[in-house]
């Protein structure tokens, strides 16, 4: 039962960074779109919804690719290590 807690606490704390890292990006294309519909003085909903899209695409691509070459949980540990 231990190393089932440790399992899925691990897990979850993996998702949380894969998570964070996704949804940076997410954010950061949300202001790109906020700034843009201000430019244009209205709200479009096709330009909100492309950089939604790219930004999620893009924050998933930088996930996996941290995932895959550096991992998570090290990941996480050297933004701890900037603070």
């Amino acid at each position: 039962m231990s190393t089932l807690f440790r399992t899925s606490h691990l897990f979850y704390q993996q998702s949380k960074v894969w998570l964070h890292i996704a949804l940076t990006y997410v954010f950061i294309h949300c202001i790109f779109a906020t700034l843009i519909c201000t430019y244009l003085q209205e709200v479009n909903q096709v330009i909100i919804t492309v950089f939604l899209i790219l930004g999620s695409f893009y924050g998933f691509y930088k996930a996996e690719k941290i995932r895959k070459s550096v991992g998570l949980l090290k990941y996480q540990s050297q933004l701890k290590t900037i603070d």
